[in-house]
């Protein structure tokens, strides 16, 4: 809120930017996130927020 993005700064370094080139994108991922990302919960999130835009239309 105020700028102040230290703590997120130490967390890239540590989990992400330390990786490097080590692995490809989706192993980074996957070793940042513990596992494949699941897009199901975001399309999940579009379909009920377009549902209640139809709806309130």
């Amino acid at each position: 809120e105020r700028g102040e993005f230290a703590e997120l700064h130490g967390w890239l370094r540590e989990n992400l930017y330390a990786l490097g080139s080590k692995f490809t994108p989706a192993e980074t991922i996957e070793r940042v996130v513990g596992g494949p990302i699941d897009p199901q919960p975001y399309l999940r999130y579009l379909r009920d927020k377009l549902s209640a835009v139809a709806a309130g239309s």
